[in-house]
């Protein structure tokens, strides 16, 4: 079944296959690891396929010429950020001087001592602790809910999972391991979209009592609200989706995106993160990002405040249900679009819904 430079090879076209899989799975999970922190330091938004294929290629590339491979590193991407370099020319200039810090400065990395060096590791190791990670830890095992409890537990042994295989074996075996787990997990419970439905605020107008003038400028600029439907439960998996959907609406010139929460279920850690991050990223924008359907009783509001979300995101931003935020978001619209104090007057009694179609007759009877 073997072509005849394979036959006398076998072995060791699988054993060189396998290791070739297991070196690209974990230098993409490295640089995905590395792509949601530099994310959540700029506040902005990497394209995740696209870095992945330039890896690709450039691994490639660099195997030609007897090259090792490479992929992305969390403590130097933080590093480099920490010391003022948010920009992409910030990283080739670190490759330019890693390179001629290989090629013609060789004797000046040796003499440096090795105390020094093991000094500097273990600051950029401290350096790379995650405190929000171990205040979510903390939360979660304390935490009333009994799923918040069980998918801390659940998370905490893939983790731990994953730290013995690679005590015992290595850390290709214990990656591809912890991943095809999660990756069993995740599958089980998102298997559906999380996405509902989406309209926009001229579809829809909150149940509130203006004047003309305001419906008309509304049914105009309307489109600069839209509302996101979210049903079942948020992961990092349909949050991305959630965000990418974020992300469109206001390319397409929506400027409040209310985020209907009411019928979602369950959000993780990495959920809340990418929301609060879509919220960054419009709030620079001068875009808003609107949460509605929340309530104290509710089992979501426990597991968004376990996870810090109200530290993070304003009272202001958060409202009980749908039709408080578009109210708050057509005030918006009507305060920009609608013509100084036009719609301050008192509104005359003819134009309320209520007397539709009353004769002028009729309403001497009513003055």
């Amino acid at each position: 079944p073997y072509p005849p430079l394979f036959r006398s090879n076998v072995g060791l076209w699988q054993l060189l296959l396998s290791a070739a899989l297991s070196m690209a799975l974990l230098g993409s999970i490295d640089s995905l690891l590395t792509t949601v922190s530099i994310d959540d330091k700029t506040h902005g938004r990497t394209d995740t396929n696209r870095a992945l294929v330039g890896q690709g290629v450039g691994n490639m590339v660099a195997a030609c010429f007897g090259g090792l491979m490479g992929a992305g590193k969390v403590a130097i991407s933080l590093t480099n950020i920490r010391d003022g370099g948010t920009t992409r020319l910030s990283g080739v200039f670190s490759a330019l001087f890693y390179l001629v810090l290989v090629l013609f400065l060789t004797d000046l990395v040796a003499a440096i001592p090795r105390s020094v060096l093991a000094a500097g590791m273990i600051m950029a190791g401290l350096q790379l602790i995650d405190r929000w990670s171990l205040q979510w830890v903390r939360n979660s095992f304390l935490a009333k809910e009994s799923a918040l409890r069980e998918a801390a537990v659940r998370n905490f042994l893939i983790m731990t999972m994953v730290v013995v295989v690679t005590v015992a074996s290595n850390l290709t075996i214990a990656v591809g391991a912890g991943t095809v787990v999660a990756l069993m997990l995740f599958i089980q419970q998102s298997s559906r979209s999380v996405i509902r439905r989406v309209y926009r605020g001229d579809a829809m107008q909150a149940k509130v009592d203006r004047s003309e003038t305001a419906q008309k400028v509304l049914a105009e600029q309307g489109r600069r609200i839209a509302v996101l439907e979210v049903d079942g439960a948020l992961f990092f998996g349909s949050a991305d989706r959630v965000a990418h959907e974020i992300d469109a609406l206001t390319a397409d010139a929506a400027d409040y995106v209310i985020l209907d929460m009411r019928r979602l279920k369950y959000i993780d850690s990495t959920g809340a993160r990418i929301l609060f991050s879509a919220m960054r990223r419009l709030t620079d924008h001068k875009r808003s990002l609107l949460f509605s359907g929340l309530h104290a009783t509710r089992r979501l509001w426990n597991q968004l405040d376990t996870e810090g979300f109200f530290t993070r995101v304003s009272d202001r931003v958060i409202f009980s249900d749908v039709d408080a935020a578009l109210a708050w978001s057509e005030e918006q619209l009507l305060a920009a679009y609608l013509p100084e104090n036009m719609d301050d007057h008192e509104m005359p009694l003819h134009e309320f819904p209520l007397f539709a179609g009353v004769s002028s007759q009729d309403f001497s009877y009513l003055q």
